[in-house]
């Protein structure tokens, strides 16, 4: 069974880490693919935001 962290923005109970920062975030502060926290996509704009491996110039370009 895997334990949840507590999201860094919230509180609530978070099964994921930001790859960019490593806090743990809840599935409600995650951009769409999953990876980033909002805190970091809002320190790089929202076109930074990462669309995946091919996204050139995003958070994995």
């Amino acid at each position: 069974m895997k334990v949840a962290d507590t999201c860094g923005i919230c509180g609530k109970p978070a099964f994921s880490k930001c790859i960019l920062c490593g806090n743990s975030i809840c599935r409600g502060h995650l951009d769409s693919k999953g990876l980033v926290c909002m805190k970091c996509i809002s320190r790089m704009g929202p076109d930074r935001a990462s669309s995946g491996p091919g996204d050139i110039g995003g958070v994995m370009g």
